[in-house]
Formats: structure tokens, sequence, C-alpha cells
């Protein structure tokens, strides 16, 4: 838990929802502000952990 990074308030605010769902084991990592499609059993760029829904 203590990998977790801070989201500012103006990343939320740019948070799109609607469009495709990701598949089954994707989830969602930021990087530089951008969201990018990463697999929920790898870690994000950063080491960090993917948002994943389950």
């Amino acid at each position: 838990m203590k990998n977790l990074k801070k989201i500012k308030r103006a990343e939320l605010k740019a948070i799109i929802g609607g469009g495709e769902p990701l598949p089954d084991g994707w989830g969602v990592c930021f990087v530089n502000g951008e969201p990018v499609s990463t697999p929920c059993d790898q870690l994000c760029p950063d080491r960090t952990q993917p948002f994943c829904a389950w």
C-alpha cells in the first residue's frame, strides 16, 4: 500500500467515463497523466500496481 500515488484533483477531473470496456484481466496505469491499458498481473512502468476492476 505504500507504493500508492496520490491522484491530483485535476487528474481526477480529466478521467472520462464510458468508451470501450477493458478485457478481463486488464487495468489502467497513469503514465504522465495519460491512462494506459496494462495487464493486471504486471506492474506499471513506474513500478506501481495498475487500477483493476477486480
